[in-house]
């Protein structure tokens, strides 16, 4: 009688499929609240990674795109800079030339100060592959000395 007992006890598929509804019911209902709670962690770390990579994207990447155009809008200055000097010297007009190489050198620190301190700092915030790190500050290295060889022409006119 004691094994009888324990058979009656134990999980049978077939006890449960023909048993009461209401145990039929809990099943279903915990089977519901476990899938509920899976998608619920789901969810919930979805939304931390994209809110990581949203205050990434606020916080890294989109001043370094801001700074890739101040990068490009100096160099821009720059180089008016020294074609309007070219231009003044060709003339005659030294005043204008001394006033160009004032403001090319006034653009050149603000350039110098970008690329120096506010550009490798960010760099190394960003997600960006070592190789690719190591590529970006060697464009930033021949930027750099591109600008310092136009400059030093441009004092010698």
């Amino acid at each position: 009688m004691v094994i009888e007992d324990s058979k009656k006890t134990g999980f049978s598929l077939k006890r449960f499929l023909s048993g009461k509804i209401s145990r039929k019911l809990t099943f279903a209902f915990g089977i519901l609240v476990f899938l509920l709670a899976v998608m619920l962690s789901i969810t919930y770390t979805l939304n931390l990674r994209i809110s990581e990579d949203q205050i990434y994207l606020r916080e890294v990447n989109a001043p370094l795109n801001i700074m890739v155009n101040q990068v490009v809008g100096y160099d821009a200055i720059l180089s008016d800079a020294v074609h309007s000097s070219l231009l003044h010297a060709d003339r005659g007009n030294f005043v204008e030339v001394e006033e160009h190489k004032l403001y090319y050198n006034e653009i050149g620190i603000k350039l110098d100060e970008l690329l120096e301190y506010n550009a490798p700092s960010l760099i190394n915030q960003s997600r960006r592959s070592l190789t690719e790190k190591k590529r970006i500050y060697k464009i930033l290295d021949e930027l750099d000395s591109a600008n310092l060889n136009t400059g030093t022409r441009n004092l010698h006119l």
